[in-house]
């Protein structure tokens, strides 16, 4: 949960035990963390792609995730286009539909 923490998010608390698929829903988020500080342009425009995309069905859609831990989606995505920008570059994603 290191990685999650860059994302400045309320995350569940320590005692509480996890679902398997909230622990998955985490891993999940902290993939596209990692993908965001790697140099792979490919990931990043894929974790954009996944983010802006509104609309998005199922357990493992960004809004589903957000909802689920109480996030704002807009929160997390802003905090996840902060890590995909290059140093001195201000980058905002909007949502679209999907």
């Amino acid at each position: 949960m290191m990685n999650l923490r860059a994302l400045r998010l309320e995350l569940p608390a320590p005692h509480r035990r996890l679902a398997g698929g909230e622990r998955l829903m985490l891993a999940l988020i902290g993939t596209l963390v990692d993908d965001l500080r790697g140099r792979n342009a490919r990931l990043k425009t894929e974790v954009q792609s996944y983010v802006t995309r509104e609309g998005a069905s199922g357990i493992f859609g960004f809004a589903s995730i957000c909802s689920h831990f109480g996030w704002s989606e807009r929160h997390v995505r802003r905090q996840l286009a902060k890590l995909g920008a290059r140093p001195g570059e201000r980058r905002r994603w909007r949502s679209y539909a999907a």
